[in-house]
C-alpha cells in the first residue's frame, strides 16, 4: 500500500517539532495529482536532507522553501524541466540527483548554475547522460560543479570510498598489532609460571 506524504510526514515528526527535523524519506509516497506535497511545508525550515525518489513527480514547483537543504534526491521520477524553483526554494543545495528523469536537453540544466553551493550532481539513466561530450558540457555551464555521477572533471571517482578502505586497512593493522602484542604476553607469562614451578635445585635457562 502507498502511503500519502502527509501521513509519512507525520511518523517522521512523531514528538519532533518541524523545524527539529534534519532528514526526510518520502520514497515511494504518493504525491498529489497536481505534483502537490501535502504536509511538506516551509514549517520543515531544518531540513538538511530531503528524499524524494520514485513518487511520480512531474515538477517542482510545489516544493516549499527549505533554506537549509543540502542534499535533494529526486531519482526515478517524471521532471523534464522546471528547475529553475530550486535556486530560489533551496539556496544551500550542494547535492541533487536527478537520475532517472526525463531530463533530454542540456539546455534544461542550465538554471543549475544558479545553486551556487552545487558540488555533486547526478544525471545517470536521464537521456541527456548520453549526449555526446556532456560532461564536458555540464561542467563548462556549471564552474562550481565538483563531481558529476560521482567523477570529477578529469575522470577522477570521489575519494570517500577510497578513504573509507583506507581506514579499514589501517583498523585491521592495528587489530593485527594488538594481537600480536597480546601472543607475547601470554608467552612471558607461560615462561614466568614455568619458572615459579622449577624444583629449587634446577635452574631455568
Amino acid at each position: 500500500m502507498v502511503m500519502e506524504v502527509k501521513k509519512r510526514i507525520a511518523l517522521e515528526l512523531q514528538s519532533k517539532k518541524p523545524a527539529e527535523l534534519s532528514e526526510l524519506v518520502l520514497d515511494n509516497c504518493r504525491a498529489g495529482e497536481d505534483g502537490r506535497l501535502e504536509g511538506l511545508t516551509e514549517e520543515l525550515s531544518g531540513l538538511r536532507s530531503l528524499s524524494l525518489i520514485n513518487m511520480g513527480l512531474r515538477t517542482l514547483e510545489h516544493l516549499p522553501r527549505l533554506p537549509s537543504l543540502e542534499l535533494l534526491d529526486l531519482s526515478d521520477n517524471r521532471i523534464s524541466n522546471g528547475l529553475e524553483f530550486l535556486a530560489e526554494r533551496t539556496p544551500k543545495l550542494t547535492h541533487l540527483s536527478l537520475g532517472g528523469n526525463r531530463v533530454k536537453e542540456l539546455c534544461v540544466l542550465e538554471v543549475l548554475k544558479n545553486l551556487l553551493q552545487l558540488q555533486r550532481l547526478e544525471l545517470m539513466g536521464c537521456e541527456v547522460a548520453n549526449l555526446a561530450g556532456i560532461r564536458e558540457s555540464v561542467f563548462e555551464i556549471l564552474p562550481h560543479l565538483v563531481y558529476l555521477d560521482g567523477a570529477d572533471r578529469l575522470g577522477a571517482l570521489e575519494p570517500d570510498s577510497e578513504d573509507g578502505d583506507d581506514d579499514g586497512d589501517k583498523c585491521d593493522e592495528d587489530d593485527l598489532d594488538a594481537s600480536e602484542s597480546e601472543v607475547e604476553d601470554e608467552e612471558e607469562e607461560g615462561e614466568i609460571c614455568e619458572k615459579d614451578f622449577l624444583p629449587d635445585n634446577e635452574v631455568c635457562f
